[in-house]
């Protein structure tokens, strides 16, 4: 007599295999140094157990919020090891840059190195394909293929948001002192965020891989007449009181409020989640519901 054949059973196989990845995605324990991955892991709902430099990291990134557990592993161009492997992490993400931290054994850890940076600077493809790439590597696909559309529908919201004030170009700065700027070009992440939004950068200049050039009060006259100043922080406490009292910068169109938009410190060098910012707070900002500060 012949057993029945327990049709279920490859079903139930399935299932089993399914939850033990649900169970390892979710428990997988990650320590990263670089931002733009670590705002992407919390953008995705998997923050990461250890993050270098935590404090900095609130300052300039600021959002997505790191969870309060969310360790600070020090410096992150030199992290506390010892602190690493007390935390007994199972994958070390970061970026090229940080590859120092790769370079000395963490035990029972991969180490993975991942960039959405270029060559040449920010693209907005490459940031993708990148958080494609991170979703896959920490087996959360899904998440990544959320944030990516949460991003394009954001953008393709706000740029029929600020439709009215694509007449006119803007160039992205921040203050080094009260005579010197970084200028952001299309390479940078601001760049690619005004691009998405359906803005022009007026500045049109070589930058360097970073994305920015660095230049002088008086480069900004070179610009078109009309081009819109957006001022990002952080910048030295007392650049507003000395830019008040320069006789260059009262002779420039940016001196006047109606010329200039001063925005929140948004992480230059980031990923999706700070380009989706960046648009949120310039939407913001040029819609009038919301007036900077210097």
């Amino acid at each position: 007599m012949m057993r029945p054949v327990n049709l279920y059973r490859p079903l139930i196989g399935l299932l089993l295999c399914l939850l033990s990845l649900g169970l390892h995605a979710q428990s997988l324990k990650i320590i990263s140094s670089d931002w733009a991955i670590v705002e992407t892991l919390v953008a995705m709902g998997h923050a990461p157990i250890g993050v270098g430099d935590k404090r900095a990291y609130q300052r300039w990134v600021a959002q997505p919020v790191l969870p309060p557990q969310t360790v600070d592993i020090g410096l992150r161009s030199q992290p506390n090891l010892e602190l690493i492997r007390q935390l007994r992490p199972d994958l070390v993400l970061n970026s090229s840059w940080f590859m120092q931290l790769q370079a000395r054994a963490i035990p029972n850890a991969q180490s993975v190195s991942l960039d959405f940076f270029t060559p040449k600077g920010i693209a907005w493809q490459h940031s993708v394909a990148q958080t494609r790439a991170l979703g896959k590597l920490i087996h959360q696909p899904a998440a990544a293929e959320t944030l990516i559309r949460q991003a394009n529908q954001q953008f393709a919201r706000q740029s029929k948001q600020l439709a009215p004030h694509a007449q006119r170009p803007y160039v992205i700065v921040q203050f080094i002192d009260a005579r010197h700027l970084r200028v952001y070009g299309h390479n940078s992440m601001y760049g690619q965020a005004l691009a998405q939004l359906h803005l022009r950068n007026a500045w049109q200049q070589p930058t360097n891989a970073w994305g920015f050039s660095q230049i002088d009060l008086l480069q900004l006259s070179k610009l078109p007449a009309n081009t819109r100043l957006i001022v990002v922080h952080p910048h030295p406490a007392n650049v507003a009181q000395q830019l008040h009292k320069s006789a260059l910068w009262q002779r420039l169109p940016y001196s006047r409020p109606v010329n200039h938009t001063v925005l929140p410190a948004v992480w230059s060098f980031g990923a999706l989640p700070s380009m989706q910012r960046f648009g949120n707070e310039l939407t913001t900002a040029l819609t009038g519901n919301k007036v900077g500060t210097w």
